[in-house]
């Protein structure tokens, strides 16, 4: 049973994914300094969706590409909040596995099923089997941070 009894929480679901957006974005940040790559891909990446492949091109800061990416990953944030509060009463299962279940299915869509989909506009999303496990990693990290969150919220 899930220990969210009572009902959906919209706000608290909202919450907890903005939160855990930001983390998730910091640690990508973090990741691609360490490996040597472009920190402003976390933030831009997700601007594909809007703009296409143009929106990783040229790698660094362009403030109106961290802008739409930055858009686009809180307004996916909201809406991912909103269908975990929805969902997470009705399935019975804990915070952090919601949390854990939400990065899967993120992951999946945006390194699998919508590149395959519109291979030519989600380019950037093509990405070697190395970076396919850092991805799963990180978007690993946004579960536990969003079960973690949306439990502390919830209360």
């Amino acid at each position: 049973m899930s220990r969210d009894a009572g009902g959906p929480r919209y706000a608290a679901g909202v919450g907890a994914s903005l939160v855990a957006e930001v983390v998730f974005i910091a640690v990508e940040a973090i990741v691609s300094l360490v490996r040597g790559m472009d920190p402003w891909m976390a933030a831009r990446m997700p601007g594909a969706l809007a703009l296409g492949p143009g929106a990783v091109q040229p790698p660094g800061f362009v403030p109106g590409d961290v802008a739409v990416g930055l858009l686009t990953h809180l307004g996916l944030g909201i809406v991912v909040g909103l269908v975990y509060a929805a969902l997470l009463p009705r399935l019975g299962i804990s915070p952090l596995v919601g949390g854990l279940i939400a990065g899967a299915v993120l992951y999946g869509l945006g390194f699998w099923l919508l590149p395959l989909l519109f291979p030519a506009w989600l380019a950037p999303f093509w990405v070697p089997p190395v970076e396919k496990g850092v991805q799963a990693a990180t978007h690993a990290v946004y579960g536990v941070v969003f079960g973690w969150a949306y439990r502390r919220l919830a209360r």
